[in-house]
């Protein structure tokens, strides 16, 4: 099974510990394909989102593969106020339950955005020491 890596800082490393991941539609900073949990395939890639790395493995379920440029192409209807939500809400209503944006020429690694926690299982919390 392959391994996720999520990128995080250790405080919201010790909630998800304690909770699990919670997907807040409020959150505006990485919502590019819309409000979800997101991943890479690329444990150093990860590691530049936080100091914290989670590493999970998702029951991947009907995903929908695209390269970026064809996620953009999708024709998924803008809407200035709440377009993460508008894309999550486009795609659980076809079925798909993670985006699976595969590697280009100028990305380095596949995204994996899941729209659907239960989808994920943590196998390890690494608290990352930053050295100088």
């Amino acid at each position: 099974m392959q391994l996720w890596y999520h990128g995080t800082t250790n405080d919201n490393a010790n909630k998800i510990k304690e909770m699990g991941f919670i997907i807040d539609p409020n959150n505006y900073i990485f919502n590019t394909f819309g409000s979800g949990v997101y991943f890479t395939d690329d444990k150093q890639t990860a590691q530049t989102f936080g100091e914290t790395i989670i590493t999970t493995t998702i029951n991947i379920k009907n995903p929908l593969t695209l390269t970026y440029l064809e996620f953009i192409n999708l024709g998924i209807p803008y809407r200035k106020e709440n377009h993460h939500v508008n894309i999550t809400n486009w795609m659980k209503e076809r079925g798909h339950y993670c985006l699976l944006i595969k590697k280009e020429e100028e990305q380095e690694q596949d995204i994996l955005v899941v729209y659907d926690i239960k989808l994920i299982n943590i196998i390890d919390i690494e608290y990352i020491e930053w050295e100088f």
